[in-house]
C-alpha cells in the first residue's frame, strides 16, 4: 500500500503535517491512518499515529468518531510511542462527556502504573488538568492524584504534579 511505504520512509515534522492535512481533508484517509495505527505494528504504527494527531492539531473535530477507540487502546496497555502519540491527539481534541469519564478512568490508571515512558505520565497529567478546568468539582480528586506525583524522579512530572496540586485546571 502507498500509505504504508510513506510511513516506512524516514518521516519529520513535515511529512506528518502533510499526511494530516490529508487527513483531515479526507475521512477515508483518515480511517486508513487509523487502521494502520491499531495494528501497532512498530514503526508504521507509531509514524501513521503521528500524523493521526497532528490532523487533531489542525482540527480539533476531524477525528472525533474514533476518539473512543483511542482511550481504549490506551487502556489495553499499547507501546508508550504510541500511547503518547494517542494521548497527544486527545489533548487537541474536543471531547463529550462520555469521553471525559473514560479519560479521567484511563488517565489515572496510567498514573497508578509503574514503568510507563515520561511522556505518557506527562500527557496524561495535562489531561487530568484539562479535566480539571472543565469541571471544577473534580479538581480535588485530580489535585489528589497530582499530588502523589510531586516526589517522582522526573523533575517535569514533579514540575507540572506540583503545579497541578497548587491551582488545578489553571495551567496549560
Amino acid at each position: 500500500m502507498k500509505t504504508e511505504s510513506v510511513l516506512v520512509k524516514g518521516m519529520g515534522k513535515e511529512q506528518a503535517e502533510v499526511l494530516g492535512r490529508r487527513a483531515c481533508n479526507e475521512p477515508a484517509f483518515f480511517r486508513v491512518l487509523n487502521d494502520l495505527a491499531a495494528q501497532d505494528s512498530g514503526t508504521i504504527s507509531e509514524k501513521a499515529v503521528w500524523a493521526l494527531s497532528t490532523a487533531l492539531t489542525i482540527d480539533p473535530t476531524c477525528g472525533s468518531t474514533y476518539l473512543n477507540g483511542w482511550i481504549d487502546k490506551i487502556e489495553q496497555g499499547i507501546s508508550d510511542s504510541v500511547a503518547r502519540e494517542y494521548m497527544r491527539g486527545l489533548l487537541a481534541a474536543e471531547w463529550n462527556e462520555e469521553q471525559d469519564a473514560a479519560l479521567l478512568k484511563c488517565c489515572e490508571g496510567i498514573l497508578q502504573t509503574q514503568g510507563r515512558d515520561i511522556g505518557v505520565y506527562y500527557n496524561a497529567l495535562r489531561i487530568l488538568n484539562r479535566l480539571a478546568r472543565k469541571y471544577p468539582d473534580l479538581c480535588a480528586e485530580i489535585t489528589a492524584t497530582a499530588g502523589r506525583h510531586i516526589h517522582s524522579s522526573s523533575v517535569g512530572i514533579r514540575a507540572l504534579a506540583a503545579k497541578i496540586v497548587k491551582s488545578p485546571g489553571f495551567i496549560r
